[in-house]
């Protein structure tokens, strides 16, 4: 392959847009005139021109200055004269081997990408989206750090696909945080804090075939409300009259809904109650009737019509069958 076949071949590695540089360098162009003529940055002008050195196979000048920077600069401006001469056409015999380098100028312009990618070069798409560009703007306005939001602002160096890159995580992580506090709010309803309050009652049971603290008020907010017989509820002594268990807690609580567990068994059932609920004085703020409860293990669930601020609840059972009346469970949800 003679000299000027072998050249033409070199220049068909080149990449358009590095071909477009080479050629404005054999006008004799400088690298700043260069990126203001293609509207990119001079950076990239200059990661461009390393690449053509590259693909041209031009050596660079050893440590010893044996390859001058005049012999690389005639030897680039033998390429650029190159080029021209097949723009203008006085090469056409061999314009047949650039036309067959299309699948090379595919592979070129995505090595070009990669170095793109991994910030070697820039295009004159680096600029990032304008609702970017406008989102600096106001964050800039706001901080008045006194940086310029300018091309020479080294955030807005960042490549095209890194600027979409960073919206698209960004907006993940938007998503992510919507929906983890959606499900906290929805979680929110639904939590049962009655297990941080004081627990007291009128009375409770002590049986010598149980442990001393088997039927304590405090088992009535265990979260275990079906173990009937396994020292998990709440057992009032025998009481004719009177029985009444309160939940109290440190501070002022928001609820909901009061949920009510019988004792799971057939003997003792509460028949009727009454709940009150109270402020951080002491004094009774609302009263609610409470119906029978059922003793199979199915919830009473009584639903406020509006959220109340309360310092303590008390339910009192006004009327029941069976020797030993108590609650599984009380759980009041807020």
């Amino acid at each position: 392959m003679d000299d000027k076949a072998e050249r033409i071949v070199k220049l068909s590695y080149l990449t358009p847009r590095q071909r477009e540089v080479l050629e404005l360098i054999g006008q004799n162009l400088k690298s700043g005139d260069i990126a203001q003529r293609l509207s990119i940055k001079e950076r990239t002008v200059t990661a461009h021109i390393v690449e053509i050195y590259g693909r041209l196979g031009i050596s660079e000048p050893d440590q010893d200055g044996k390859v001058g920077r005049n012999v690389r600069q005639r030897e680039l401006a033998s390429y650029a004269h190159a080029l021209r001469f097949l723009a203008q056409g006085k090469m056409s015999q061999d314009q047949s081997l650039l036309a067959r380098s299309s699948v090379r100028d595919e592979q070129a312009n995505i090595d070009d990408e990669e170095l793109v990618t991994e910030g070697l070069i820039s295009t004159q798409e680096d600029e990032p989206p304008v609702e970017v560009l406008a989102i600096i703007r106001v964050v800039g306005a706001v901080i008045e750090d006194g940086y310029g939001f300018t091309k020479q602002n080294p955030i807005l160096f960042l490549s095209r696909r890194t600027w979409l890159l960073l919206l698209l995580a960004g907006n993940f992580l938007l998503f992510i945080f919507i929906t983890i506090a959606i499900i906290s709010g929805i979680t929110a309803d639904d939590v049962n804090i009655a297990p941080q309050a004081t627990v007291t009652a009128s009375s409770y049971l002590v049986d010598a075939k149980y442990f001393p603290d088997c039927f304590i008020p405090r088992n009535a907010v265990d979260n275990n409300r079906l173990d009937h017989g396994r020292c998990v509820e709440w057992v009032s002594n025998n009481d004719k009259e009177g029985v009444w268990i309160k939940l109290e807690f440190d501070t002022v609580r928001k609820i909901s809904k009061i949920i009510l567990y019988d004792r799971p068994n057939l003997d003792d059932n509460i028949l009727h109650g009454t709940l009150e609920f109270g402020d951080d004085t002491g004094r009774i703020i609302n009263r609610i009737a409470v119906p029978g409860l059922r003793n199979d293990g199915v919830p009473t669930e009584i639903d406020l019509q509006k959220s109340l601020n309360i310092k303590w609840v008390r339910f009192t059972v006004d009327d029941y069958v069976g020797p030993f009346v108590g609650l599984s469970e009380i759980q009041i949800i807020r």
